[in-house]
């Protein structure tokens, strides 16, 4: 359901609904009671160290957090940035960051609720090389994003075929213009066609799904490139204990 959100508990097979009327959609506009208010459609969600969920309703042109009370709160509105909000990140201090559907820029909400743009050209798409400052660094649209406990932030940049990285610059750590080329290596040297969505694991691996090869792929810390599970293969069949490695996803 587009317009609710439901939370696994880890100790059990119970899933539970924290936000949202099942069945019902319609503009995230106010905030209120998780249960009692609507969405139109949750796209990235990210949590906070606090027990925050913070999230992006695409079409309310909304960016907001359910609380561990139980409260949906807005902080991005419709007018602050008049674009389709479609994946977000947090960052230690509390920071948002968050990007918009067809758009280069990353924007951040800061714990002072302003809006800044962090990183991209409003006017333009494009590619830098590493170590470019963030505000002259470009981007493809529709761009996806992590965060790790340091406040690092990753960013898949699909329309580039690469995984890039923004402190004070903006690297490229992953992706090189030829076509798909392999299953492990450097990660400098790996093509990454059309990276996706992106996570970083506690030992920090960073994980990330690539659209066009139907799998998922790691960076370790030593920047070495592998595919971490998928096959490949275009809407083969997914079967529960087969290796990760031969699973097709569609």
């Amino acid at each position: 359901d587009a317009g609710s959100i439901a939370k696994v508990d880890p100790n059990s097979p119970n899933v539970r609904l924290i936000a949202g009327i099942p069945g019902q959609q319609g503009t995230f506009s106010a905030s209120g009671v998780a249960l009692q208010t609507t969405f139109r459609q949750i796209f990235g969600m990210a949590p906070d160290r606090a027990g925050n969920l913070y999230f992006a309703d695409f079409l309310s042109l909304a960016v907001g957090r359910i609380t561990p009370a139980g409260r949906a709160e807005i902080l991005v509105t419709r007018g602050a940035t008049a674009g389709f909000p479609n994946d977000i990140a947090i960052d230690p201090s509390g920071g948002i960051y968050f990007t918009q559907f067809n758009s280069p820029v990353i924007w951040r909400l800061s714990t002072g609720n302003v809006i800044e743009r962090v990183a991209g050209d409003l006017e333009r798409e494009g590619f830098t090389p590493s170590n470019t400052s963030r505000t002259l660094a470009r981007f493809g649209p529709n761009l996806r994003l992590a965060s790790d406990a340091r406040g690092t932030i990753f960013i898949t940049d699909s329309q580039n075929g690469r995984l890039r990285r923004m402190t004070g610059v903006v690297d490229n750590i992953a992706g090189v213009d030829i076509a798909y080329s392999g299953e492990a290596g450097l990660a400098t040297a790996a093509s990454v066609p059309a990276p996706t969505f992106v996570a970083q694991s506690p030992d920090g691996t960073i994980y990330f799904s690539d659209n066009t090869v139907r799998a998922v792929f790691s960076v370790d810390s030593r920047g070495i490139f592998r595919r971490f599970a998928g096959s490949g293969i275009l809407n083969g069949d997914f079967t529960d204990a087969k290796p990760a490695l031969d699973n097709a996803f569609g």
